[in-house]
């Protein structure tokens, strides 16, 4: 069985856009129709995780649950239209359900719209319109093995959404928005993406009031990423990119008073190495502003004086695939202002076929403020996925 293959696949999965694909390169797509230059494709995929945390800490109980994982299960809808002026037109629209409902009987599942874009690509270059995966730490994103689990949730597994990965154990979450994206050819391995994006409000108070909600201006994210290939089955990629966006203050709060300012920025950069079925991967982050998470608004982006807190963090990973199966090792940190999340992920999955995957997974994870344990879980999953 062609391993590479079958990674490149899941790696689709994870999002067609956060490759900035067209819907032609997506492993295992169905042709729905073609005719008179059209044609509709069909993705999708299904996954259910067995998961059990043990939390550690007196009165703290395990708990059992039942889940997608880190990616919820989806069906995408991708329509290329014939060519424009030599230029090919693709769009997608994809959403993603979870399976679980948050241990509720008669509850319902959540259902993301992630991606709603159409793309317009040719010899200069591609412009993206639409929702889609946006670029400031997303290669992190792609990369992480936990497109295959589980990773992170919390001690009780609770929520009705996917699963955290590593996001805030080592990286932040990239998010799927609506904005503007041009990508540059390929230019002797280098390319260049340049973002602007609905911007987003920064910040809230002890209420969950949004401190600056007044946006005037859109956010910019980029990434450069430089891919080299060497003999055999040998390449090397290196990524840069980043963020920066200004809000004013809506909401007084500490020191900052309306009409004040706060800047959410930051970078990370990043390398990829494969060797055959071996890879391996490092990148790092800091910043300010973007909480632990990479959610603007959340209630750790400004202290309690109104200042934009700073945030940082490493991932590191190694998989090595071992004929149908590959085995994982993942290990990262965030901090953010007076706060320090840390997690270990052992991941084995084996690929029955090319739709078919089983795996095993366990994760060690530890929150701590100040020298304060605020939670700390091991988590055993194990899970399947079908994809198509």
């Amino acid at each position: 069985m062609n391993l590479k293959k079958l990674l490149s696949k899941n790696k689709a999965l994870l999002s067609v856009s956060a490759l900035m694909l067209s819907f032609s390169n997506v492993h295992g797509a169905i042709t729905v129709a073609e005719k008179d230059g059209w044609k509709a494709d069909l993705t999708g995929a299904v996954n259910a995780y067995m998961m059990y945390n043990t939390p550690s800490g007196a009165g703290k109980e395990d708990a059992f649950r039942i889940r997608s994982g880190f990616n919820p299960s989806q069906i995408g809808f991708n329509v290329m239209a014939p060519d424009w002026n030599g230029k090919k037109i693709m769009s997608r629209i994809a959403f993603y359900p979870s399976i679980q409902s948050d241990n509720a009987k008669s509850g319902e599942p959540a259902l993301q719209l992630r991606e709603s874009f159409f793309k317009i690509s040719g010899d200069t270059g591609s412009f993206l319109l639409g929702r889609t995966l946006s670029i400031f730490q997303r290669q992190q994103i792609i990369f992480d093995q936990s497109g295959l689990g589980v990773g992170a949730t919390s001690e009780s597994g609770a929520g009705n959404s996917t699963t955290a990965g590593m996001i805030g154990y080592g990286y932040q979450y990239t998010d799927f928005n609506a904005g503007v994206t041009y990508m540059t050819p390929d230019m002797g391995g280098f390319s260049l993406a340049l973002g602007l994006y609905d911007p987003a409000d920064i910040g809230q108070n002890g209420s969950g009031t949004a401190v600056a909600a007044t946006l005037k201006a859109p956010r910019i994210e980029f990434e450069s990423v430089y891919n080299m290939s060497f003999s055999g089955a040998t390449s090397l990629k290196v990524y840069l990119s980043g963020l920066y966006q200004k809000a004013e203050v809506s909401t007084a709060y500490g020191t900052k008073s309306v009409g004040n300012s706060v800047t959410s920025k930051g970078l990370s950069a990043g390398f990829i190495f494969a060797m055959d079925q071996f890879r391996v991967g490092a990148s790092g982050y800091s910043g300010q502003a973007l909480g632990m998470s990479g959610n603007l608004g959340g209630s750790d982006v400004l202290n309690t004086s109104g200042k934009e807190t700073s945030s940082s963090g490493y991932h590191v990973q190694a998989v090595q695939g071992i004929g149908s199966f590959e085995v994982g090792v993942g290990h990262g940190r965030s901090r953010v202002t007076g706060k320090e999340n840390t997690g270990l992920q052992v991941l084995v999955a084996y690929h029955a076929t090319e739709n078919l995957k089983f795996n095993t997974e366990f994760g060690q994870f530890e929150d701590k403020t100040g020298k304060t344990k605020t939670a700390d879980y091991s988590s055993y999953n194990f899970g399947a996925t079908f994809s198509f």
